[in-house]
């Protein structure tokens, strides 16, 4: 039995130490995804504690067909953009439609100022892009683990790897320019 399996059983056993434990190991990727489908901090921690919710409600019907990350992580991708849904019924809330990240600039990006430039590239990027490659580079995610969490297609998520760095290489380029 593995790490995520004995906290699981713990948990449903009733130990609630050990679901603080599964929320701290946790709690950073559901915030990353919720963070690139919501721009509001507030709308954000919602969502973060109701995804919390619902993985200990859930936690009884999962059978680790899939890591639990992945499980969580569809569970957060959904929730978020089930919240977005409703804010953009409620306040006419706009997902951004540009841009997207690559494999190469991560691996350049020189610390703080740069992965903040990253961080508000993404937030110009269409939601698919910013999440995909999110899960992909940041939280290590593989294609077919992203298409599982998302609902889509690998050749979905292949593509929203290849089309954002695609646009990412280019806001690069432009701000090079603009130095």
């Amino acid at each position: 039995m593995d790490e995520d399996q004995k906290l699981v059983c713990a948990i449903l056993e009733g130990d609630m130490q050990a679901f603080e434990s599964l929320v701290d190991k946790f709690q950073n990727l559901v915030f990353h995804i919720a963070g690139k489908v919501l721009k509001v901090q507030e709308d954000r921690e919602d969502v973060c504690q109701e995804v919390f919710i619902k993985v200990f409600e859930g936690l009884e019907d999962f059978r680790f067909k899939a890591r639990l990350s992945t499980w969580i992580a569809r569970i957060a991708y959904f929730t978020a953009v089930d919240r977005a849904k409703i804010l953009d019924r409620r306040k006419d809330f706009k997902i951004p439609e540009s841009t997207v990240a690559s494999e190469r600039l991560f691996l350049q990006l020189e610390e703080k100022e740069q992965a903040r430039l990253v961080q508000d590239w993404l937030k110009t990027m269409p939601q698919n892009y910013a999440v995909t490659l999110t899960l992909f580079h940041l939280e290590g995610f593989s294609c077919p683990e992203i298409a599982q969490i998302m609902g889509m297609s690998e050749g979905t998520v292949k593509s929203n790897l290849f089309r954002g760095r695609r646009e990412l290489k280019e806001l690069v380029e432009k701000s090079k320019l603009l130095q």
